[in-house]
């Protein structure tokens, strides 16, 4: 696995992409979809099956 493909990787290459929506499925999953970089074949969807938890200075 290349750093590029490793999940730190991966992420990264979402940073400076517009997210468009997120959606969530009740008891489910939450999408989070992005426009994709210009160079890019369209736009990314990051699916998450665990709820994610968001810091902000600290604060969750």
């Amino acid at each position: 696995m290349t750093r590029r493909d490793s999940p730190v990787g991966l992420l990264a290459r979402l940073a400076g992409d517009r997210m468009h929506s997120v959606e969530f499925a009740l008891n489910d999953d939450v999408q989070f979809r992005f426009d994709g970089a210009a160079d890019a074949e369209g736009a990314v969807t990051l699916t998450s099956v665990v709820w994610p938890i968001v810091e902000v200075d600290g604060r969750s």
